[in-house]
């Protein structure tokens, strides 16, 4: 389709070309305005080009942004439907958890009942790092009182620090403690035989034992050169690594008077 523009400049350059006779150097002001016309049509020529070529660009953008809004509208309705079984699973979720927090509650006075004990074992057994074992009891408890963790976490952890305790009854091996001496405590080498037998060495090279008397534990040294003697040896084989066989010991048996 040609524009209004380009149609006048056609009209006038076949109405300057329809003058009678040549144009010659006397007529400078028609020369001027015909090369004027001339560049003129050029001009309109090329932007009737540029605006073809704007013309089908745009035509091309709106194609690609119409694409764009299908692809769009796509994603919505498939966000849609995300969102509507992420509902239906999270009301799924949030029934399961009101279910088993009804179960948890029924295993709370049952934690609290193993925990007590568990503790009351520690403190009345073998005096073999007693706050730090009855720590880790109390802590589980805190956690269990506070909310912080569910019952049956609670439980899974409950049963595991059971299982550490049972692991002890079958051990043998040699630790630092503090041990009560007199009116001092002493970070002293002991060495635990399961959970039967405690024995003691201090950095001055004092050696005893664990003895239980009225129900109370004490650490009382040996004055006895043979007792004294089979301890360092105990000292020493545990010392090498050797765990298991038979020890020489120094009053074996627990006592309790």
């Amino acid at each position: 389709m040609t524009s209004p523009l380009r149609l006048l400049v056609c009209f006038g350059l076949a109405a300057l070309f329809a003058l009678p006779g040549p144009i010659s150097a006397a007529d400078p002001d028609l020369r001027a305005q015909a090369e004027q016309l001339a560049t003129l049509r050029g001009e309109v020529e090329a932007l009737a080009d540029e605006l073809a070529l704007t013309k089908d660009t745009l035509r091309s953008d709106l194609r690609g942004l119409q694409a764009e809004s299908a692809d769009l509208e796509a994603r919505i309705r498939r966000e849609e439907q995300r969102l509507a079984s992420l509902q239906l699973e999270t009301e799924r979720l949030q029934s399961a958890t009101r279910e088993a927090k009804d179960a948890s509650a029924v295993l709370i006075p049952v934690l609290h009942e193993a925990m007590d004990g568990i503790d009351a074992g520690i403190a009345a057994g073998l005096p073999f790092r007693v706050q730090e074992r009855r720590d880790e009891v109390r802590t589980l408890r805190k956690q269990l009182d506070d909310g912080m963790l569910p019952p049956s976490t609670v439980a899974s952890r409950l049963w595991t620090l059971m299982e550490d305790e049972l692991q002890l009854t079958r051990e043998n091996g040699l630790y630092q403690q503090i041990v009560p001496l007199g009116d001092s405590e002493v970070l002293a080498e002991v060495a635990r035989l399961g959970m039967v037998a405690l024995y003691y060495r201090t950095d001055a090279g004092e050696v005893g034992k664990a003895t239980r008397s009225g129900g109370t534990w004490r650490f009382v040294p040996f004055t006895s050169p043979e007792e004294q003697q089979v301890t360092q040896e105990l000292f020493v084989s545990l010392r090498k690594q050797i765990r298991t066989g038979w020890f020489q010991l120094a009053q074996p048996f627990p006592e309790d008077s």
